[in-house]
C-alpha cells in the first residue's frame, strides 16, 4: 500500500461552504494523494457540489447523540470496520472548521514506527483547567493525578495506522458519555494505558501537527484565559506564520496540519485568505520551467512543490479558470527560476531573528494563488 491508501476523515453538521472551505481547499492544495472522507448532516447551500468537485467522498448520516464530537468516533470506527477495510493504510481523523492541511502528512507518517500519533496541545494538565475537569468528571480524582505532568493530547486531530485508530476510536466511544469533553478525557487516559506502547506524541519541532489554541490565547490580553495560555510550551520556541503558512520555529518546512488557528484573530485572517483565493494557470510553460530547473533544489523540496502544483493546476483547469493563463505563463517563466528554484533572492526583514532571512519555498505558490 502507498499514500493513495491513506484517508483524512471528518464530520460536520449544519455547515455551509464558508464554514468548511478553508479546510477543504487546504487538503486539496496540500498534495495529499489519499481519500478525503466527510460524513455530513444538513450540509447547506452549494457545499456538497463544491466538495464533490474537489474529490471528497461525501457521506450523509443522521446524528443519534446530542454531541457529535463524541459520536464521530463511533462513525469512524464503524466505517473502518465495515466490509473489513484492509485497503486503508493511515488514518487522520480531524476537526473540520478549524483545521488546515498545509503539507501532505503521508511522508511524515511513513518514517515513523509508532502506530498512533497524539497531537499535543503544548500544555500539561496541572497548568490547565478544562481538561483536568473533563478527566475528573469521567474517571475521578485518582485518574486525574496520573496525568498531572502529562501533555494534554487533543481529540480534534488523531492520526495513525488504520487498525490502531479503529481500535482506539472504539474504546474512546465506549468510555464516553453523551457529554462534551468526554472524548478528549477518554483519549488521554487510553493513550497512557491500553495504547501506551503503540503511541507517540510528536514535538512541535517535528512539524507534524500544531495545536495552536492555548499559545494563541496567551497573546490575547482581553481573554480571561490568557494566563493559562502563557503556560504553553510554545512560548519558548513559538511557531511562525508567514504568508498564511505556519512553520515550527526556525524550520524550512511547514507543519503538515494546523489546528485551532482561529483562537483570537492573530492567524485567522491570513490563513483564511490563503485558502480562499483562486487564480488561473495552464501547465505548458510551468512544466517546461519545472523540468528545466530539476536538480537545482533539494529533492524533497522539489518533489513536494511539484506534486502540489500539478494538483493545483489540474483543479484550475477542471474549474475552467483560464482567464489569466497567458500573462501568468509569461511571468512564471521569468519568476520560477529566481523565486522557487534558488530560494534566495526573495527575503523579508525579520527583526526577531536579526535581519534578512530567506523566504520559504512557498513564495511561488503564494504568488500563483494570489495573482
Amino acid at each position: 500500500m502507498d499514500a493513495r491508501n491513506d484517508i483524512i476523515f471528518g464530520t460536520c453538521v449544519n455547515y455551509t461552504w464558508s464554514d468548511i472551505s478553508t479546510y477543504a481547499m487546504s487538503i486539496h492544495q496540500s498534495g495529499f494523494r489519499g481519500r478525503k472522507i466527510l460524513f455530513v448532516n444538513n450540509l447547506r447551500g452549494n457545499a456538497r457540489e463544491k466538495l464533490l468537485k474537489l474529490g471528497f467522498e461525501v457521506i450523509d448520516f443522521t446524528p443519534t447523540m446530542k454531541n457529535v464530537v463524541v459520536e464521530r468516533f463511533k462513525i469512524l470506527h464503524d466505517w473502518l470496520t465495515e466490509k473489513n477495510k484492509v485497503d486503508i493504510r493511515y488514518v487522520i481523523h480531524c476537526d473540520v472548521r478549524d483545521v488546515v492541511v498545509q503539507m501532505d502528512p503521508s511522508p511524515w507518517m511513513e518514517k515513523q514506527t509508532a502506530k498512533i500519533f497524539g497531537a499535543s496541545e503544548c500544555i500539561i494538565y496541572k497548568d490547565e483547567a478544562c481538561n483536568p475537569f473533563w478527566v475528573e468528571q469521567l474517571f475521578g480524582r485518582k485518574a486525574l493525578e496520573t496525568l498531572n505532568n502529562e501533555e494534554v493530547v487533543c481529540a480534534g486531530t488523531i492520526a495513525g495506522e488504520a487498525d490502531a485508530v479503529r481500535r482506539l476510536t472504539k474504546r474512546i466511544f465506549e468510555l464516553s458519555t453523551d457529554r462534551f469533553g468526554d472524548d478528549q478525557a477518554a483519549l488521554n487516559i487510553l493513550l497512557r494505558s491500553e495504547f501506551k506502547d503503540e503511541m507517540r506524541i510528536p514535538g512541535p519541532e517535528e512539524g507534524f501537527i500544531l495545536t495552536a489554541g492555548w499559545w494563541l490565547i496567551g497573546a490575547i490580553k482581553e481573554n480571561r484565559d490568557q494566563a493559562v495560555g502563557k503556560r504553553s510550551k510554545l512560548m519558548v520556541t513559538p511557531p511562525e506564520l508567514i504568508d498564511g503558512v505556519a512553520y515550527p520555529s526556525r524550520s524550512i518546512l511547514p507543519f503538515c496540519l494546523v489546528h485551532q488557528y482561529e483562537r483570537g484573530n492573530a492567524w485567522l485572517p491570513a490563513i483564511r485568505e490563503k485558502y480562499n483565493t483562486t487564480s488561473g494557470l495552464s501547465t505548458k510553460k510551468l512544466e517546461a520551467v519545472i523540468e528545466k530547473a530539476r536538480g537545482t533544489v533539494a529533492p524533497n523540496t522539489f518533489e513536494h512543490f511539484h506534486t502540489q502544483m500539478r494538483d493545483y493546476i489540474r483543479t484550475l483547469q477542471e474549474d475552467g479558470n483560464q482567464n489569466k493563463v497567458e500573462a501568468l505563463e509569461d511571468r512564471m517563466a521569468e519568476l520560477a527560476p529566481d523565486i522557487m528554484f534558488t530560494c534566495m533572492p526573495n527575503t523579508y526583514e525579520d527583526e526577531k531573528h536579526g535581519g534578512p532571512r530567506v523566504k520559504r519555498s512557498w513564495v511561488l505558490l503564494e504568488y500563483l494563488r494570489r495573482s
